[in-house]
């Protein structure tokens, strides 16, 4: 029997091929003289299946297409110490000088920057040892976030503690720390250095846009 008559006989093409294994084996038998009573009837082959090892993979693959980002899943209160420092999207934006109006409690912001801010990539000169070289550098807190009100609507500080998520360009959701900067919300370009500045000249200063980046969520 040939294979193409199996498999228009037979709807399992893998039935069709032992029948004909079979099949082949009894005519070899009567050219040898042998008996064909006792060969067994045609079974089955074993089909190789990769159903479960796909399936396998594809539910890994969903667990994983799934499974939430941290900071999506926790509070800010839950966060480790990397976690909370990660949220930091490097805007630069805390780093301007600001001023409070006394009678009213305005904080404005200026485009003066802390001499300590790299005014190209918008991060600290020196992180680690900046409260000691600029005292009054304030050391972000759970307690001081929801006390500060001058935050930049972008801060991912912020959002997460108001329930909303990360804007697309965040170095969290990106992968990449240049886009909080090709999306123009961070301070580079911008900024001038306090150092060698009155403090009675920071009013000249005065601009509005760090509370107007990324007013559109995208």
């Amino acid at each position: 029997m040939s294979s193409s008559q199996s498999d228009g006989r037979f709807a399992d093409k893998e039935q069709a091929l032992s029948l004909t294994m079979v099949n082949s084996d009894r005519a070899l038998r009567k050219l040898l003289g042998l008996s064909v009573a006792s060969l067994p009837p045609p079974a089955p082959m074993p089909v190789l299946c990769c159903a479960g090892t796909a399936k396998t993979r594809n539910t890994q693959l969903s667990e994983t297409m799934t499974q939430q980002p941290f900071w999506k899943t926790k509070t800010l209160a839950e966060m480790s110490n990397a976690e909370w420092e990660s949220l930091c999207d490097g805007c630069g934006l805390c780093c301007l000088n600001k001023l409070e109006d006394w009678d009213t409690g305005e904080v404005v912001f200026t485009s003066v920057a802390c001499k300590l801010l790299d005014g190209d990539s918008c991060r600290c000169k020196d992180y680690e040892n900046r409260q000691e070289t600029v005292p009054d550098c304030i050391q972000l807190t759970l307690k001081g976030l929801r006390e500060i009100k001058w935050l930049p609507p972008t801060c991912g500080y912020r959002l997460i503690d108001e329930g909303h998520d990360l804007y697309w360009w965040h170095p969290l959701v990106s992968g990449d720390p240049e886009t909080v900067h090709a999306a123009g919300v961070s301070a580079r370009g911008r900024t001038i250095s306090e150092e060698g500045m009155d403090v009675e000249d920071l009013e000249d200063y005065v601009v509005d846009w760090p509370l107007k980046v990324g007013s559109e969520r995208g």
